[in-house]
């Protein structure tokens, strides 16, 4: 069993920044939030594997 979040791809990538405090919080990268409400999101990280 694994885990896909904005804080990383796998149990241990997860486990590793959630103990650490790290938020998955970040500023939107996928599209352009301007104009809207919220800026932030949990976006899953494409770059995990």
């Amino acid at each position: 069993m694994g885990a896909v979040s904005a804080l990383g791809v796998g149990a241990d990538a997860f486990w590793l920044r959630l103990a650490s405090g790290h938020s998955g919080l970040r500023p939107l990268a996928r599209f352009d939030s301007k104009g809207l409400r919220n800026e932030l999101a949990g976006e899953v990280p494409e770059d995990d594997s």
